[in-house]
């Protein structure tokens, strides 16, 4: 019988882009208990701290994304995982990771590096760190290749168009939607949706003396008072 392989998913794990983009790996890996294990060690900025997710194979890590911390060498320890799987924004720490890898290089452990939004500057200083480069989207494929990283490896996502079928409407005097914005961090302007919303009721005068009126509730189920 061959041996389960076990991999760590180092990462954002809570109501947030990466988390979201995280939770696809994990899906994955779901679908093959036969052939592998794995625990998600969960990292996160302190604002993110509310907003995490609990689960029998998470390992809460403390509110740093720096992975150089006495916690995760003891699950490390604990854990011993043959693959490591980093991502998000792989290069925190002191270090730059320069000294984390040398450790887990040590211990045999292989290195999968998907960096699920890349800053600029960055990904020259992915070289020599990972065995394994993934993405998946073209663009930054050819980033990874032009950067001469290692093993740069394009893995296409999509939508399983039959997932979400078109139904058309016929729009009588009302349009709803529903617009899900996870933490809706004010960096990304969704405070600003309630203002447009009250534009729309028509310029100064008109808001004044006979605006129209839109019915419409706007709730960001992450952000404290939102109804307000």
């Amino acid at each position: 019988m061959i041996k389960k392989k076990k991999i760590g998913l180092v990462t954002a794990w809570g109501e947030c882009g990466m988390g979201y983009v995280a939770k696809n790996w994990a899906h994955t890996f779901d679908k093959y208990q036969s052939k592998l294990e794995y625990e998600i060690y969960s990292r996160a900025h302190s604002w993110l701290t509310p907003f995490r997710w609990k689960g029998e194979n998470v390992i809460n890590g403390p509110e740093t994304m720096d992975i150089d911390t006495p916690h995760f060498w003891n699950w490390i320890e604990k854990f011993k995982p043959d693959i490591l799987f980093f991502q998000d924004q792989n290069i925190y720490g002191k270090s730059q990771m320069q000294g984390e890898v040398l450790k887990l290089r040590k211990k045999g452990i292989k290195l999968i590096n998907y960096p699920d939004w890349i800053k600029r500057g960055d990904i020259e200083k992915y070289k020599g760190l990972y065995d394994v480069n993934l993405s998946h989207v073209k663009r930054n494929h050819k980033w990874l290749v032009d950067a001469q990283v290692e093993s740069p490896i394009y893995i296409p996502w999509g939508v399983i168009i039959d997932n979400f079928p078109f139904l058309k409407r016929q729009v009588q005097d009302k349009v709803k939607f529903y617009i899900n914005i996870g933490t809706g961090t004010n960096r990304k302007g969704y405070s600003q949706i309630p203002k447009a919303l009250n534009a729309m009721k028509g310029n100064l005068l008109k808001r004044l003396y006979n605006p129209t009126i839109h019915n419409f509730s706007f709730l960001a189920t992450s952000i404290e008072n939102s109804k307000n």
